[in-house]
């Protein structure tokens, strides 16, 4: 089906649209997906686990193999490079990343 998100590394400061009910549920996600599964943030089988070393070994394999990895690589590589002509001198770090999401230079489309 595709790579889910793990609801608590979507910061609600990075997206407002999600509102204050989103905000509420992060701030109480074990007891609201809790409710749903048994597992939620440790390993276990089924929805919102934590998943263990060996299978995440083996999504590592198949990026590799696949050419995702490569990909992820240069795009991380050009990033880094783009940051530091903009003048970030840490590269692609954190505040590179957080501009880049949330600035508006007007010089894309």
């Amino acid at each position: 089906t595709g790579y889910c998100l793990v609801p608590r590394q979507i910061r609600p400061e990075l997206h407002p649209e999600q509102g204050t009910v989103w905000q509420w549920i992060y701030d109480n996600d074990k007891e609201v997906y809790g409710q749903f599964t048994s597992v939620y943030g440790r390993e276990g089988a089924g929805a919102l686990r934590r998943i263990d070393d060996e299978s995440l070994d083996e999504i590592r394999r198949i990026f590799d193999v696949s050419g995702g990895k490569e990909m992820f690589d240069t795009i991380e590589r050009h990033s880094d490079r783009k940051a530091r002509e903009m003048g970030y001198e840490e590269g692609a770090d954190e505040q590179y990343m957080m501009d880049v999401y949330s600035k508006n230079s007007n010089e894309h489309y």
